[in-house]
C-alpha cells in the first residue's frame, strides 16, 4: 500500500499504526491528487484491536463494526464540506426519540429544528461519522436511527437534522453523501438521490465545538468549552467502505 502517513489511527482509544491518511492537493506518493479530500480511511485498517469490534474484510474493502468499535481523528473540517461513505445494516434500532419517530410530521417534513423544543436531531441516532459536543454548540455528524440517516448541524442556540425518507437498512450497500456550505446550505443524499435539504440559515461560520470526529460511533465531547474529553456511546453496527471526508462541497 503506497501512501503518504501524516498521522496516526486509533481504534477505542488505542493507537493502531499509521493507517490514517490526510490527503491534500500534493495527493499521494505514486497517485493522482484528490483535491480536497482530507480525509480516508484506508484499506490496510490492521483488522480487530483489542476486542474493539471493527474489523477489515478484504473481500469488499469494508469495515464491520459490532457494536463497540469506533475509529478516532481529529476533526478534519468547520467550513464546507462533504461527507461520504457506503453502508450495508440490517439494523432497525433507535427510533424511539422525537425527530426519527415525528420527522413526517414536521414542516417542512424531514427537517428536526430543535431550539430546545424537543424536536431532537441526529444524536437519537447510531453515530456514523460524528462530532456532537453535549447540548447546543457548533457541531456536526451523521447518524443512523429507524434504517433511515440524519445529517445534523449546531450552533449555540439551535441543531437542525435532515432525515432521508428512504432507509438503508435492507442489508444491500448504499451510498451516503451529505453536504454543508459555511453558508448554511444542507444537503443529504441517497444512492445518488437528492432526499432533502434545508437553508440553514443559523448554521453559518464555523464548526469548532469539538476535537475529534468519531466513525462508527457517537463522540459526546464534553460540553465544557475547549475539552477534548469525549465518552463514546451509540454505537453502530453494521459495515461502511469508501468513507472520506471533503473540505469542499461535491
Amino acid at each position: 500500500m503506497d501512501t503518504t502517513v501524516d498521522g496516526a489511527l486509533t481504534v477505542g482509544g488505542i493507537n493502531v499504526g499509521q493507517e490514517l491518511t490526510w490527503l491534500a492537493t500534493a495527493g499521494r506518493a505514486g497517485l493522482p491528487p484528490r483535491a480536497g479530500l482530507v480525509f480516508e480511511l484506508l484499506t490496510g485498517f490492521p483488522g480487530t484491536v483489542a476486542n474493539q469490534a471493527v474489523t477489515y474484510n478484504a473481500a469488499d474493502s469494508s469495515f464491520a463494526f459490532g457494536g463497540g468499535g469506533y475509529v478516532q481523528l481529529v476533526r478534519p473540517v468547520d467550513k464546507d464540506f462533504t461527507i461520504f461513505f457506503e453502508i450495508k445494516t440490517t439494523v432497525n434500532a433507535l427510533c424511539e426519540e422525537n425527530c426519527c419517530k415525528d420527522r413526517a410530521t414536521y414542516d417542512p417534513p424531514n427537517v428536526c429544528r430543535d431550539s430546545g423544543n424537543g424536536k431532537g436531531g441526529w444524536w437519537e441516532g447510531a453515530g456514523l461519522v460524528d462530532s456532537e459536543k453535549g447540548g447546543f454548540h457548533k457541531d456536526f455528524g451523521v447518524a443512523i436511527a429507524g434504517g433511515k440517516i440524519m445529517f445534523g448541524v449546531g450552533n449555540t442556540a439551535a441543531a437542525v437534522t435532515l432525515v432521508s425518507s428512504s432507509s438503508v437498512n435492507d442489508g444491500a450497500w448504499h451510498t451516503v453523501r451529505a453536504s454543508r456550505t459555511v453558508g448554511g446550505m444542507m444537503r443529504l443524499y441517497i444512492d445518488g438521490t437528492l432526499e432533502t435539504w434545508y437553508l440553514n440559515a443559523g448554521q453559518v461560520g464555523l464548526l469548532d465545538a469539538t476535537a475529534h470526529t468519531l466513525i462508527g460511533a457517537q463522540l459526546g465531547e464534553d460540553h465544557v468549552a475547549g475539552s477534548p474529553s469525549f465518552t463514546a456511546g451509540k454505537f453502530f453496527t453494521g459495515s461502511l467502505r469508501s468513507v472520506r471526508i471533503y473540505d469542499f462541497v461535491k
